[in-house]
Order: structure tokens, then C-alpha cells, then sequence
């Protein structure tokens, strides 16, 4: 986070090592250089041997020397610019130049030694990790889970059906310990027993009681967002610190991660959302791509004036990933008043009078919200101008990308869509003056779309309006279409609508 003039790095080591080397960053290194060099090592070597016939020891001490190549790499960079939080990044550490090295194999032959490779590839990840008594000697031998499994699945034959209880019963019989890891910290029998494990011991459990239910499923290793992007020049190993799960259901994968007790099926927590993790068969090894459905969240205000008081209900329905993030705000507040009571307080722009929150806990299901609402900012009753500001609660007042320019990708982890739809009946007496004028508005390469559409009907005003995100990631020659897409949104959402009194 700090400008760097000058950074050099220097890293030997002799030819009985083998690594793999990996460069990232967005900045381009001023010279990398690779020579080799010749290295002796002297040494005494002392032995024991047979002085006389009296048989008398005697030590006896030899010079020697054993010559070998040594490997010697030379980075360096200059005039580096600090490196900037931005919104919508995952980590600083995806960007930052760097070089990382993973041991590829070791060769002592001509030391009297042996060989042995290490992991070379995603394949070879595979066959370790299936022999692993932390990863894949955990899936074998879990037959305690039997009886569990033929209680939740007896009743159908319906896979998906047979999947959605199981990952409803791991999802809320085993409580995450909020540690990440690709590995398991002890058996799963003792995990199921004990009710509670890190990220591997509640996803492998999961996987177990899928295969033991006939369906099919493999562990998929990854790394979360703070913890950087998986390589894409070599495998490795050390870099995952997570386990998530894909199961095959008519041909379909589906992503399961048990951690989360408000997480519907098929859906990851934010944090898995980075790039692709992979998956790991039986000694076989292939790329998955870490995506959610789309999150939707729709809106519907109704709102009317009488006697200088704004009133009307807001109705929203989400879905996805907000679904999520909707139901750990109630449950951190305490339950449903509780979260009623803290946004009630918290409101400086209309007061809340009543709430319906439903579909908490059918996770399958959007979660639907409706409030009661009065505007705290009172309109004169006989007030020749009547100003609306038909966004009810704006989450784009303002462009998050300030910056005139940016180096780093756009990340937002997911798609999206937000629906708003206001419906206001014009008071008694007055007419409309000045209403907002309809726009559809485009990113290229249908990266994303803002609609908004405005429209008169008898005695309401009527808006319809649609912002998408398509895309993922944005790489940075893209930012300032994205930049200029939100100036416009933001701008078109601050346009107000204006009622006249009616003249006689």
C-alpha cells in the first residue's frame, strides 16, 4: 500500500530441487534472470580403522569435496505505484507482483540418494489427496452414518429430494467452527458425534452421507476470496484453504457448502465466489467454476398523499445470495422484531408502523417483506408544488467507482438484478408538472442493462425500472464504461417527480 522505487529478490538453490515458478501481479517486473553457478562443498570425513595387529583403533581423517550446480534467480521491480482499495476487489494479494515457488520434486541420485516428484498437476493433487488421512481416507469407513442417512432418505426415491434432506440435516445438526482449511482436524465419526467442525469436516461429512445415499458427489477444494486466486500456471495444494461440495443430480451439478444454516442448496457463501476451485475424484482432478444463480431482489411501492402525509407499503421479494444476507440479519438482531425494531430506529426518512417477514426458514423459498410506511417529511396541504423523490431507499446515490481510472478488475462475485416498480396516486386537486422521461441504457458486450420506464395512467404515476449486472468481472480497460453506466443510474434515480396544484 506504500510506492516502491526499487524491489529486488534473489532466491538459489541446488539442482536436487526442482520448483515451480509463478509470477502474478499487475505490474510488470523490470528483469527476471536465471543463471546457474558452480558450488563446492569441503568437508572432513573421519573414520575409524585398524591401526596394527593388536587390533588398536585409530581415527583417520580424509578431505573431500562434492561439487554441483546451484540455481539462481534474479527478480526485480521498479517505480511501483501503491496499491489501492477499490471497491468490489477481492484481494490485494491477487494483484500484487510476486513470485511463488512449489516444490515440483527433489533428485539426490548423485548423492546417493532418490527421487520423488511432488505435485505436478491437478491429477497429481488428486491421487495425494485420496490417500490422505485428513482428505480422502476420511470419505472411507462411514458406515455410523448409515442409519441417519436411511431415516432421512426411506420415504422417496427422488434424488434431489433425498439431497435436500441430507443437506438440510448436516446444514443444521453440525455447527461451523468458523475455520477454514481444505483439511479435516480429526475423524468424522468424531465430527458427527460432536456436532460441530471446521469447513472440511462439515463439507466431507456431507459428501460421505451423499455417496452413502447413492448420489453422486466429490469434494471440491478451493481458495476463498480473502485468501487469493488459485494459480492458473501450476497446481497447487497449499494455496486451498476450503472444501466445498458438487453433486450430480440428472446430469446437473449442484454446489454445496453445509457451513451456513441460512444457505439454500445450490448456492455458495460470498466468500467461495473466486474463480474456480476443483474437484477431486477418484485420482482424477477437474476445474469448477465457482458461480451462483443470480441474485434477484424485486420491490413494489405503493404510495399515496393525503392531508401533507406521504403513506404506503413496500413489498420485496429476493432471492439468491440477498436471501442469504436478509435471513443472517434477522438472525444476528435477534429474531424478527428485533431486526424490526433496529431498522425502525434507524430510519431518518419515512417511520415503519408494520412489518410481515416471511418465508424465513423455508430456505428453498424467496424470503417476502412487507412494511407499512408513513415519510417523516410532511408536504403542505395546500402547497402549489408537490416534489416526490420516487426512490424509496436508493442503493445507487452514489457511483462507487470514484476513481478516474483503476488498475485492478471490477469483481462483484455474482450476478444480480434489482426490479423497483412505484405506483403513486396523485392526490386530489393536483396534476403531474414534471415526471422523469423514460431510458433503457445498455453495457456492451451485455455485460449489463438499466430500464427505466415512466408512464401515466388515470390518477397514478406508474415507474418500472430494472438494474443488471451480467457479468462477473470487469477487467480494467472495461471500467469506464462501467463507471459511466452507474454515473448514469445514479443521476436518472436523483430525477424527482413534481405535482401542481390545479388552476381554476
Amino acid at each position: 500500500t506504500i510506492p516502491v522505487n526499487w524491489s529486488q529478490y534473489q532466491v538459489v538453490y541446488p539442482e536436487y530441487f526442482t520448483y515451480n515458478h509463478s509470477m502474478i501481479g499487475y505490474h510488470p517486473l523490470l528483469y527476471s534472470k536465471t543463471s546457474q553457478k558452480i558450488e563446492n562443498i569441503n568437508y572432513v570425513a573421519k573414520s575409524d580403522y585398524i591401526k596394527n595387529s593388536d587390533f588398536n583403533p585409530a581415527n583417520h581423517s580424509d578431505n573431500k569435496s562434492i561439487s554441483y550446480l546451484k540455481q539462481v534467480f534474479d527478480y526485480a521491480a521498479n517505480n511501483i505505484p501503491a496499491m489501492k482499495r477499490e471497491p468490489y476487489l477481492t484481494t490485494l494479494d491477487n494483484y500484487t507482483t510476486q513470485v511463488k515457488f512449489e516444490l515440483a520434486n527433489t533428485n539426490f541420485i548423485k548423492v546417493g540418494g532418490q527421487t520423488k516428484n511432488y505435485t505436478t498437476s491437478w491429477t497429481d493433487i488428486a491421487k495425494q489427496l485420496a490417500q490422505d488421512e485428513n482428505f480422502g481416507e476420511q470419505l472411507k469407513g462411514v458406515n455410523f452414518t448409515e442409519d441417519a442417512v436411511d431415516q432421512l432418505t426411506r420415504e422417496t426415491s427422488d434424488t434431489i429430494v433425498k439431497l435436500s434432506s441430507i443437506y438440510n440435516f448436516v446444514q443444521h445438526t453440525i455447527k461451523w467452527n468458523g475455520h477454514k482449511s481444505a483439511f479435516t482436524t480429526k475423524s468424522l465419526k468424531k465430527t458427527y458425534s460432536e456436532k460441530t467442525g471446521n469447513s472440511a469436516d462439515i463439507n466431507l461429512l456431507l459428501t460421505a452421507m451423499l455417496k452413502k445415499a447413492g448420489i453422486n458427489a466429490s469434494p471440491v477444494v478451493l481458495s476463498t476470496r480473502e485468501n487469493g486466486i488459485l494459480s492458473f500456471t501450476h497446481a497447487t495444494i497449499s494455496d486451498c484453504n476450503y472444501v466445498i461440495v458438487q453433486a450430480i443430480v440428472d446430469g446437473k451439478p449442484i454446489l454445496l457448502d453445509a457451513t451456513e444454516p441460512n444457505l439454500q442448496e445450490g448456492c455458495l457463501p460470498f466468500r467461495c465466489l473466486n474463480g474456480e476451485g476443483h474437484l477431486i475424484g477418484n485420482e482424477e482432478s477437474k476445474p469448477v467454476s465457482l458461480v451462483n444463480p443470480k441474485s434477484i431482489e424485486n420491490a413494489m411501492v405503493q404510495l399515496e398523499i393525503k392531508d401533507g402525509r406521504v403513506t404506503g407499503t413496500i413489498e420485496k421479494r429476493i432471492m439468491g445470495l440477498g436471501a442469504f444476507n436478509f435471513r443472517e440479519s434477522v438472525k444476528s438482531s435477534g429474531g424478527k422484531q428485533e431486526y424490526f425494531e433496529k431498522i425502525k430506529n434507524s430510519s431518518s426518512e419515512f417511520d415503519y408502523l408494520e412489518y410481515q417477514y416471511g418465508n424465513l426458514d423455508s430456505l428453498s423459498q424467496p424470503v417476502n417483506i412487507k412494511y407499512k410506511i408513513v415519510i417523516k417529511e410532511r408536504q403542505e396541504g395546500d402547497a402549489e408544488i408537490i416534489y416526490i423523490d420516487p426512490q424509496l431507499f436508493n442503493s445507487h446515490k452514489d457511483n462507487p467507482f470514484t476513481s478516474p481510472t483503476r488498475e485492478y478488475p471490477v469483481d462483484f462475485g455474482s450476478t444480480f438484478t434489482e426490479g423497483y416498480t412505484l405506483r403513486l396516486t396523485i392526490p386530489d386537486g393536483y396534476v403531474v408538472e414534471e415526471l422523469p422521461k423514460s431510458q433503457v441504457v445498455a453495457l456492451e458486450g451485455k455485460g449489463g442493462i438499466f430500464s427505466y420506464q415512466v408512464a401515466k395512467l388515470d390518477n397514478k404515476v406508474i415507474i418500472n425500472q430494472r438494474f443488471t449486472i451480467d457479468k462477473i468481472q470487469y477487467i480494467p480497460s472495461e471500467y469506464q464504461g462501467l463507471k459511466n453506466f452507474y454515473d448514469l443510474v445514479v443521476s436518472k434515480l436523483a430525477e424527482q417527480i413534481i405535482l401542481k396544484r390545479k388552476t381554476i
